[in-house]
């Protein structure tokens, strides 16, 4: 049997650059963070996405949800699926610190890596949800720019957040065992961190909460979350995104029907093709 084909080009190809060291702290940690970096092959500079996965702030795979970065870097992104400081590495400003350089080694390397420096984006899911969240909050926040590549800006210009945390002192969240959530705000006395009882520190309370830092500086964000989440609950999300449209900042939430926490739902290219179109609005 011979057959003809006529095929169209309809999705570019993506070459991998794996565990790129994108900061070396030299403390008593030691760290090196890394990144891998998925790099569609075109001609003109592309805007980015820093994919920052979960892991209950208690571990982090930088390949987590890899149908979905390499969904973004075949839609035309150059995606960076990055590490950061988790319990008993660090604390929250530690962790949204990595993050922050992680944005200006993006845009240090710019040339490099073909990549539009002015329009990067953020989308994380769970823990990485809440710190993509926290990113987009904090532009121009500079008490958390700290590292290397200080003479750029860790802005980002877009947020999907995929069921993250906002209120850790939510009554309905508290209801839930949020040991690992109260370790990685408060830290692990004495080694490091507060001794102080996390729900009874206002002012640390105030400092994880995206709400505190609203401002016109604040990029649009999308939501995720699902109806029948019982690790991180719907409202979580609803709290941030009824204090962003309050505030004017531009924001879209979808509940998905009968999902839980993770799981199989989130790879499927109905919500891929929305977070999508989003980014595509916001970045190109």
């Amino acid at each position: 049997m011979e057959l003809e084909l006529e095929v169209s080009i309809d999705r570019l190809s993506v070459t991998a650059i794996m565990d790129v060291v994108y900061s070396q702290q030299f403390n008593w940690r030691n760290q090196k963070l890394k990144m891998n970096i998925f790099k569609p092959k075109t001609s003109q500079p592309v805007p980015a996405v820093l994919f920052i996965s979960g892991g209950g702030f208690i571990t982090v795979n930088k390949a987590h949800c890899l149908q979905v970065q390499l969904h973004l870097a075949e839609s035309g992104y150059l995606v960076a699926g990055v590490e950061y400081s988790i319990v008993g590495e660090g604390l929250m400003e530690d962790a949204l610190a990595d993050l922050k350089t992680a944005v200006r080694f993006l845009k240090a390397n710019a040339k490099k890596l073909n990549l539009d420096s002015d329009n990067i984006g953020a989308v994380g899911e769970s823990a990485g949800g809440y710190l993509a969240a926290m990113l987009g909050v904090t532009n121009n926040c500079k008490q958390f720019d700290r590292g290397d590549y200080l003479d750029y800006s860790s802005e980002v210009r877009a947020v999907v957040d995929f069921y993250g945390y906002t209120n850790f002192n939510d009554e309905e969240l508290k209801k839930i065992s949020n040991s690992a959530n109260l370790l990685f705000l408060n830290g692990i006395p004495p080694f490091y961190g507060i001794s102080e009882n996390m729900n009874e520190n206002k002012s640390r309370l105030a400092m994880s909460n995206p709400i505190t830092y609203i401002s016109k500086n604040t990029p649009p964000f999308l939501f995720f979350h699902g109806e029948d989440d019982k690790i991180v609950p719907p409202n979580q999300t609803k709290i941030l995104h009824d204090a962003l449209k309050e505030c004017g900042i531009m924001s879209r939430r979808v509940i998905i029907k009968n999902a839980g926490h993770a799981g199989e739902v989130w790879r499927q290219p109905a919500i891929e093709e929305m977070m999508v179109d989003f980014l595509n609005k916001c970045l190109k």
